[in-house]
């Protein structure tokens, strides 16, 4: 399902600071931990695999970035954050059971909250 095409409708991955995603607390999106190049490939496959098993709708995600500043330099983790486009409207239900047999996916609430030190945030 990956491709290095971009998916129609879906964002272009950029890169942000930590902020950025305190501004998406109470947004629905997940944050994909350890997500390696290229990034773009990791929001098509997501994105499609989403839509595949009826969870969400094109296009199902609004904003896709990286986040800079983790503590740990080019050494610490590559987290890439995910928020649901509105348009989406995506099946919470399932997207919770997706995510844990996902197994690298957190609510982007409960990143800020178990993540945050990772880029230098008093949480």
């Amino acid at each position: 399902m990956m491709t290095s095409a971009r998916q129609a409708g879906e964002p272009q991955v950029s890169l942000k600071p930590f902020s950025a995603l305190q501004a998406y607390e109470h947004d629905l999106g997940l944050v994909i931990m350890g997500a390696g190049e290229p990034h773009q490939e990791w929001v098509n496959g997501i994105a499609g695999m989403l839509v595949e098993v009826g969870i969400a709708t094109v296009p199902v995600f609004s904003e896709a970035f990286i986040l800079d500043g983790n503590v740990a330099g080019a050494e610490g983790r590559t987290d890439l954050a995910l928020i649901f486009s509105k348009e989406s409207q995506p099946d919470v239900d399932p997207l919770g059971s997706w995510c844990i047999r996902f197994g690298d996916a957190s609510w982007i609430d409960g990143f800020i909250d178990n993540h945050g030190k990772d880029y230098g945030a008093i949480t």
